[in-house]
């Protein structure tokens, strides 16, 4: 087997178990990046929806002030 036919088999083997063929010719564990994509991802998540919330909140303000409002005109009218 030839240098060409070794990095070929190589190759082969670590695509067909989802790994990166490196240069020296072998294998490296995609395992750090996936970790790593996933914890970056999960941050992602966990921003979006303090800010889905964040906004949320801010409606509910909003709503209550036009509440509080709306119950002391509704209050000076019946005094």
């Amino acid at each position: 087997m030839n240098g060409n036919e070794h990095y070929s088999q190589v190759r082969e083997n670590c695509v067909h178990h989802l790994y990166p063929v490196n240069f020296v010719g072998g294998c490296e564990s995609i395992a750090p990046k996936l970790i790593e994509e996933s914890e970056e991802r999960r941050r992602r998540i966990i921003y979006m929806m303090s800010r889905l919330i964040d906004r949320k909140m801010k409606h509910f303000q909003d709503v209550n002030m036009f509440f509080l409002q709306t119950q002391n005109l509704r209050n000076e009218l019946n005094a």
